[in-house]
């Protein structure tokens, strides 16, 4: 099969220039052949009416007498006329009287239908056939119809004329078609160079050798493609050279980056280990510091009193704030170091929201606050996941929810989005809100809620980071919307995996 996507734009140019001028010439052609035939039939109908006009005029009297013989003579005289090859002549019955090229025809007498229908006709009527034009016409004396004259008129002039126009017209497009091709040769050929010196310079630009230019010596729109080009050559030949020297930069940044990222995950896990062993460090004599608090605040050292309590519970407390922080800077620097697993087991979320309900419903009810709990009834009984860490980001977001909530209630609510396959955790409290310009900052170290807002609440600031890197090991996110004296809501969305039950046994 020939593929014309692959010709030369020289013979594309060439093919729609020939037939381009061939549907003309044929077009007009045609055309003429048209508008002979549509002149020649009028020309031929005005004929056959000015005849028919003669003939009643001249047999009128002769059709009203109905002298047969004298008819006859008059519609056989049209014989000697070549343009004419058959005549009539009908009474007013439409009866056959005489035939100009059959005298003795055995249709005369004879009622014909076409005689019938001239005689009722008011006008001439016309009937073109394949070899002859018949027109007929009625004879009107006075207000009586005596009868009808038809004639025949011969068709072979306009045929004839018709072949004479056709070959001419063939001549002239087989002429037209020859100087077309001729043409479009000689055209194609000036307007198809440039390009196909335009599109080498292009194939070996595209190759990347840009060391050449198109070189066109005219001045048309072409001409003006190529300087375009060549102004692109040049142009990519300065970028090329700039994305060399910029690629060497870059390769000289990314390793200097890497140096850096490994200088900077050294100095993270000094960090992390100085964290953790600093902690252990302090957690031995603060451990026993609290101790030694409580063995006092019972008596075991003999009783206290209320100034010697006030001072000890102090100790005591300020002891138990320094040893959540050193736990929260241990939990924090083994998230950072990758030292944190989640551990994949099933468990029972209705029971882990029921513990927490208990557990944190009374320190609610500690600060004069209402707790709310909702789990949809369609959550799964059982899930795959880490409960222990679970419990740590309610627990962390409950308890944040109580420190900064005067009054009002606490909402805790669990639910199920089966279409995303996640499940989410909403808590929601009545407390102070978070400004809108310090809810991107909220989840980073060592964070409060900036200003008048954070000096009358204590804390570290690592619980909600903690508990964004917690989320994000689990495989999910955390985020959170807030009114100023209104309240704040953090959603947690949590991967959906359903625990299979496992199949009793036979």
């Amino acid at each position: 099969m020939i593929n014309r996507a692959t010709w030369p734009l020289a013979i594309k140019l060439t093919l729609v220039m020939t037939v381009m001028i061939v549907l003309t010439v044929g077009a007009v052609t045609l055309l003429s052949i048209r508008r002979e035939q549509a002149t020649f039939r009028t020309d031929l109908e005005q004929q056959g009416e000015l005849l028919l006009d003669s003939l009643t005029a001249s047999g009128a009297d002769l059709l009203y007498r109905l002298q047969l013989t004298s008819l006859q003579n008059l519609i056989g005289g049209l014989g000697t006329t070549k343009a004419i090859v058959a005549g009539w002549v009908y009474d007013a019955q439409g009866h056959v009287l005489a035939d100009a090229f059959s005298p003795d025809s055995p249709l005369i007498g004879a009622v014909d239908d076409s005689g019938k229908n001239l005689v009722d006709s008011p006008t001439t009527v016309f009937n073109w056939q394949d070899n002859q034009l018949l027109a007929g016409k009625a004879v009107v004396l006075g207000r009586q119809t005596i009868g009808a004259f038809r004639i025949g008129l011969s068709t072979a002039p306009l045929e004839a004329k018709m072949i004479t126009l056709r070959d001419e017209g063939l001549l002239v497009a087989l002429v037209a078609s020859l100087t077309g091709i001729v043409v479009s040769i000689l055209l194609s050929r000036t307007l198809t160079e440039p390009l196909r010196i335009l599109t080498s310079a292009t194939e070996r630009a595209a190759q990347g050798d840009l060391s050449q230019t198109a070189s066109i010596r005219s001045h048309d729109e072409v001409a003006i493609l190529a300087n375009s080009f060549n102004t692109m050559v040049v142009r990519l030949r300065t970028t090329i050279q700039e994305m060399q020297q910029r690629t060497d930069e870059v390769r000289r940044s990314e390793q200097e980056l890497k140096a850096a990222n490994a200088l900077a995950q050294e100095s993270v896990r000094l960090k992390s280990e100085f964290l953790s062993a600093i902690s252990h460090e302090l957690r031995t004599p603060l451990n026993a510091i609290l101790g030694f608090s409580d063995l006092l605040l019972v008596g075991m050292f003999g009783p206290l009193n209320e100034q010697q309590t006030t001072k000890v519970s102090r100790l005591k407390e300020n002891g138990s704030r320094l040893l959540l922080l050193i736990n929260d800077l241990l939990d924090l620097s083994r998230i950072e170091a990758g030292r944190v697993e989640v551990q994949q087991k099933p468990f029972a979320p209705h029971l882990l929201i029921d513990h927490l309900t208990e557990q944190m419903e009374s320190l609610a009810v500690q600060n004069s606050l209402i707790f709310e709990k909702s789990v949809d009834p369609t959550l799964p009984e059982s899930l795959v996941g880490d409960e222990q860490r679970l419990e740590q980001v309610i627990v962390n977001l409950v308890s944040n929810a109580i420190k900064f909530t005067r009054e009002g209630s606490i909402s805790l609510k669990v639910w199920p989005d089966t279409a995303a396959q996640r499940w989410l955790i909403s808590v929601k409290d009545t407390g102070i809100g978070i400004p809108p310009h310090a809810l991107d900052t909220i989840f980073e170290e060592f964070r409060q809620v900036e200003g008048g807002y954070s000096r009358p609440y204590q804390g570290t600031g690592l619980g909600l980071a903690i508990t964004r890197n917690l989320v994000r090991l689990m495989g999910g996110k955390i985020s959170v919307t807030s009114t100023l004296d209104v309240g704040s809501t953090f959603l947690v969305e949590l991967p959906l995996v359903v625990a299979e039950m496992s199949k009793p046994t036979i």
